[in-house]
């Protein structure tokens, strides 16, 4: 049986052109990348490292030649009060 006017080469032919046509199609689709930040995230984009307080020089050198001389007193209402503050999530 001879089927005619189909020959091996434009069955190639046919074949290549298709595949490219997937390849073409694929490198169309735009993917685009998304980035999601949590509540959380948004809220720590309020800080900065510059947002930390540094006491100046003359205030370090004060305490630490009070805690030299054993005259530095900790202010134990004070730092429990910022304990519990942080704990709740006040100064967070």
């Amino acid at each position: 049986m001879k089927i005619s006017g189909v020959s091996t080469n434009k069955v190639i032919n046919l074949y290549k052109a298709r595949n490219i046509s997937k390849t073409q199609s694929k490198s169309k689709v735009n993917s685009k990348d998304s980035l999601q930040i949590s509540e959380l995230g948004k809220s720590l984009s309020s800080f900065s490292i510059e947002d930390n307080i540094v006491p100046d020089n003359k205030t370090v050198e004060k305490i630490k030649t009070q805690i030299r001389n054993g005259t530095y007193k900790v202010d134990t209402k004070a730092l429990s009060q910022k304990i519990m503050e942080m704990i709740e999530g006040k100064e967070i």
